[in-house]
């Protein structure tokens, strides 16, 4: 009997089971595994996979993800553009809010683009806008989910970090002419390389 091959197998096992059950803030801070992600929306995600996630919505409010049809982009690199969409009591629909945890979202966008032609287009940014007065617990929770800025800026007029991991970055700004801070998370390989902010 092969004790030293069963406990490879069974360590490897184990260590698999560990990074399973570890928060995401532990599994993910310092690794360059894959793109980012936060609060399940992965850069890199298909539009399928995307249409796919539960709204981050209010309890009680169906919401559904609509996208435009790819099918108009002909996988030729255009942008194709998701949002949740929720119906309103006088017809017709209206942009569902969304809040990530204990964040706020006041605005967002989803784009996505084929990486090749013919492929189906993929999460390649997203923006998420929140009020100036969550700064704050907004840097908190990405740092706590993927470790100490790699570049930070804080004054009185401007706050700035981001974060990398090799093949994504996200971007916390607060610009001056806006009421609320920009959250941009984008792919820096693996997307069309004319649309990435490196």
């Amino acid at each position: 009997m092969n004790h030293r091959g069963a406990r490879r197998r069974a360590a490897a096992a184990a260590a698999l089971l560990l990074g399973a059950l570890l928060p995401p803030a532990q599994a993910q801070v310092g690794t360059a595994a894959g793109p980012y992600a936060f609060f399940g929306i992965r850069l890199g995600m298909t539009v399928g996979e995307f249409k796919r996630l539960l709204a981050p919505v209010s309890p009680g409010i169906h919401s559904v993800a609509v996208c435009e049809d790819y099918f108009e982009a002909d996988y030729s690199g255009h942008t194709v553009r998701c949002t949740w969409q929720q119906d309103r009591a006088e017809g017709g629909t209206v942009t569902s809010a969304i809040a990530l945890g204990d964040i706020a979202v006041v605005d967002y966008s989803f784009e996505f683009a084929p990486a090749s032609p013919g492929s189906e287009p993929r999460l390649y940014q997203f923006v998420l806008v929140t009020p100036n007065d969550a700064r704050a617990i907004v840097f908190k929770r990405l740092s706590e989910r993927f470790g100490p800025p790699s570049q930070a800026l804080v004054d009185d007029t401007n706050w700035s970090a981001e974060w990398r991991n090799g093949v994504s970055l996200v971007r916390l700004q607060s610009p001056i002419d806006r009421s609320g801070d920009v959250t941009l998370f984008s792919l820096t390989r693996g997307a069309p390389s004319a649309r990435v902010d490196d």
